[in-house]
């Protein structure tokens, strides 16, 4: 089964209007993945390829997908 966005909730949550809650998963267990998806590895939710992400947001009736942006403040790699 194959559930639709509701890009409305997203909008309106953003321009702080009465609004339902936005279903969005930002960590989903590697297990529940990969029953979701029927995949043979067991991947973390913030590792999946783009195309993967979309198939298990829609999948999983989510009205957006979360996105991970890791960086650290002040590291140095010094070479030798």
């Amino acid at each position: 089964m194959v559930f639709a966005p509701n890009k409305k909730r997203i909008e309106k949550a953003l321009r702080f209007e009465e609004y339902d809650i936005p279903y969005l998963e930002f960590l989903i267990d590697p297990r529940n993945i990969k029953n979701i998806l029927n995949c043979k590895e067991r991947i973390r939710s913030d590792a999946l390829p783009p195309k993967k992400n979309v198939e298990l947001a829609k999948k999983m009736g989510m009205d957006a997908i979360g996105l991970q942006f890791n960086y650290t403040y002040g590291q140095v790699r010094r070479e030798r």
